[in-house]
């Protein structure tokens, strides 16, 4: 009998089936390092850890991937205020680079004592700024498409709008013109498109 994981995208509890034979690959979320680890750290990389541990010992080649947030996290979540590691270099009277480090080391010391096993890859997202940015040139957003729609606080003209320019919306989020959860991604696409029309602009600024 193999694995059942449920699936953000069919809703149910399906049978894993790597997409190439033999090998694995996981990505997941890691810290933001700006504080000391919590539970809330201990509980989720405890289960990604046990499904790391479930492929290798089924004979997996497991590639691990964990990303560092090491610059770029806003105080409260959202497209404004200080970052929080700058925030918290301030308050520590430290440079931002050594506060990263500090918790970062504080976290995989904790993860440590958790028994918990170290990706495959740890990366910092400093180390990809470069990426990143080719990452939000590849959306190739039209800027008419969003003209009057940008800065709009109407979540099913947002949604409407999207579905055209990304026709795979709805199949990955599930979500109706009417859902509830629409303003989440209503948020989640003004900073995209904000963040790919101020990348635009500076580039035609240099």
């Amino acid at each position: 009998m193999g694995l059942k994981i449920y699936n953000t995208l069919t809703r149910n509890k399906d049978y894993f089936k790597p997409i190439h034979e033999g090998n694995v690959g996981m990505y997941v979320c890691g810290p933001t390092v700006y504080g000391p680890p919590h539970v809330g750290h201990a509980r989720s990389y405890i289960v990604f850890d046990l499904l790391y541990r479930y492929f290798l010992y089924n004979g997996y080649k497991v590639k691990y991937v964990q990303n560092i947030t090491d610059v770029g996290h806003l105080v409260g979540d959202a497209d404004e205020g200080d970052d929080k590691i700058q925030k918290k270099a301030i308050l520590e009277k430290l440079d931002p680079v050594a506060v990263a480090y500090k918790y970062e080391n504080m976290y995989f010391d904790c993860m440590a004592k958790l028994n918990v096993l170290k990706p495959t890859i740890s990366c910092r997202a400093t180390g990809h700024i470069i990426e990143i940015i080719d990452a939000v040139k590849t959306l190739k957003i039209d800027y008419e498409d969003f003209i009057g729609y940008t800065f709009s606080d109407n979540p099913k003209i947002w949604l409407e709008n999207i579905h055209k320019i990304f026709p795979d919306t709805y199949t990955y989020s599930k979500l109706k013109k009417d859902d509830k959860r629409a303003n989440l991604v209503l948020d989640l696409y003004k900073k995209l498109v904000q963040a790919y029309f101020k990348l635009e602009k500076a580039e035609a600024a240099v």
